[in-house]
């Protein structure tokens, strides 16, 4: 997908080759001083990296009514990276077009310095805002200048009208951006689960939520959708570990390192269980010098566990008793992994992807 950039410029503005790239002004008619010129690429390719600015800038971005500059804000500084990247990447934007505030509830000059140091940025060209309503110091990037202003708007229109939906990449990289802005994980805090993953938009963004539905719906994630009209929001609302699981195939928390994080410390948590066969039953629980007894002891169960699976009394295992019998019996997990019978989440759910069971073998072992 590529969008031309010369073919959004209006009638009355003026386009000028310089070299692969245009520069693009126009004079007012009457007073005023007239905008400031941008040099911007001809063409622009839409791809995965850039499909997921879109998505994030739809959560967090802001175009001014008066039409003369954008804005992005974000409290985590991978995102304010990854916009500023963007712009000055993809469309050429120099820096002196840009001004970038940090907003404390009490300015501390270390954090200034870190802010400085993740965008690459002179921490005294920040401009400082303190707010006693501040409860999280966050990061405000603003372009100024009329011409970019209004034909990036153009470009999004262009790209929200479109069909990117039904390009895999571009929905899922659309997907991505818009939860690294608005989406978060629900957690039972008291008893360590996840609840539900979410988007939480505004009543008036239907736009943004009809191209999400649409996305899930291909995707074949399952969702609710809520609206309040108390506090004007919109909600659409994932549960279920079957679609935990898609979302974490398209990778969907990977802009967003605080909700990654927050996301694989519930998964580290959450139970997976498998059923083995008969075969690794003997080679896991009948270990020599040690008595299912001790076993139990060494691994954190009962002895009525071992029993209780060799007389079919219960179908399946915690991975973390499997990870723990696999290094006392000297048998490699990679092996345990080839003869699992079936993989469960909550002794539920069923899973059958050999590439989420390695993944959370992988995770759950680094924990043991």
């Amino acid at each position: 997908m590529e969008i031309n950039i010369e073919k959004l410029v209006p009638d009355d503005w003026t386009v000028e080759k310089v070299n692969n790239q245009i520069k693009v002004y126009y004079s007012n008619k009457g007073r005023g001083n007239s905008p400031k010129p941008f040099t911007l690429p001809r063409v622009i390719r839409v791809d995965k990296e850039f499909m997921e600015a879109i998505g994030m800038y739809l959560g967090d971005g802001k175009l001014s009514a008066d039409d003369k500059h954008l804005g992005f804000a974000s409290i985590d500084k991978d995102m304010a990276k990854f916009i500023l990247d963007f712009f000055i990447n993809r469309f050429s934007i120099s820096l002196k077009d840009v001004t970038i505030s940090i907003r404390f509830k009490e300015f501390k000059e270390e954090v200034l310095k870190n802010w400085a140091e993740v965008l690459n940025i002179l921490y005294y060209k920040f401009k400082i805002q303190t707010s006693s309503r501040t409860k999280n110091e966050s990061c405000d990037i603003e372009i100024s200048g009329k011409v970019f202003r209004i034909l990036f708007e153009k470009i999004i229109n262009q790209i929200t009208t479109s069909n990117f939906i039904y390009d895999k990449q571009l929905r899922r990289a659309f997907l991505r951006g818009l939860f690294a802005a608005e989406g978060n994980i629900g957690v039972n805090y008291e008893k360590n689960y996840i609840v539900c993953i979410r988007y939480s938009l505004c009543y008036n963004e239907e736009y943004i939520s009809t191209m999400l539905k649409k996305s899930l719906d291909i995707e074949s994630i399952t969702y609710t959708e809520s609206k309040k009209m108390s506090d004007k929001s919109l909600t659409v609302q994932i549960t279920n570990w079957k679609n935990y699981y898609k979302l974490w195939k398209i990778d969907l928390f990977h802009l967003n390192t605080r909700k990654e994080v927050l996301f694989l410390n519930k998964l580290k948590l959450t139970k997976f269980s498998c059923k083995i066969n008969s075969e690794l039953q003997k080679r896991l629980f009948f270990i020599k010098h040690f008595s299912q007894r001790q076993l139990a002891f060494l691994i954190g169960t009962q002895p009525s566990m071992f029993s209780n699976i060799l007389n079919n009394k219960r179908c399946y295992i915690n991975i973390e008793y499997l990870i723990h019998l696999s290094k006392l019996a000297s048998v490699p997990l990679q092996e345990v992994k080839q003869n699992l019978m079936e993989f469960r989440v909550n002794d539920i759910t069923p899973i059958n992807d050999r590439e989420f069971i390695n993944f959370i073998f992988d995770l759950k072992s680094y924990s043991c």
